[in-house]
């Protein structure tokens, strides 16, 4: 049964990249990526301020991958995706936890750090 609901899994984020992204290839599964992307937010707690939020779980897969591979650290990007749980396994194979992944479906090259235009360029790529 669908309802009106069902398309609700929907994540936009934008920031800079913490380092260039990582290929990974595992044997028997298509190629993918990982990234880590963090955003300009500042917030005072108490006395003190802190800044920077970071999202450690950014998984790019299929015609995505050859997209990312010009990407650097410190490049400005807006990613469109959706959230995927993952059970995490020790090295017995019993259940640890779970870890949230946001897989990119969309990514918005918005200006690479190195180029400084008043403008910002945007390059768009779809997963398909």
């Amino acid at each position: 049964m669908s309802t009106k609901y069902d398309d609700l899994n929907k994540v936009i984020l934008s920031g800079n990249l913490v380092d260039k992204p990582q290929e990974i290839e595992v044997e028997g599964r298509p190629k993918f990526a990982k990234a880590s992307l963090a955003s300009n937010k500042s917030w005072k707690k108490g006395e003190e301020w802190h800044s920077s939020v970071v999202f450690n779980a950014l998984v790019f897969n299929n015609g995505l991958v050859g997209s990312i591979s010009t990407l650097e650290k410190g490049d400005k990007i807006s990613i469109v995706g959706e959230t995927k749980n993952r059970a995490l396994k020790d090295e017995q194979g019993d259940k640890k936890g779970y870890a949230v992944e946001i897989r990119v479906l969309e990514l918005h090259i918005l200006r690479p750090k190195k180029e400084a235009k008043t403008e910002p360029e945007t390059e768009g790529v779809t997963a398909e």
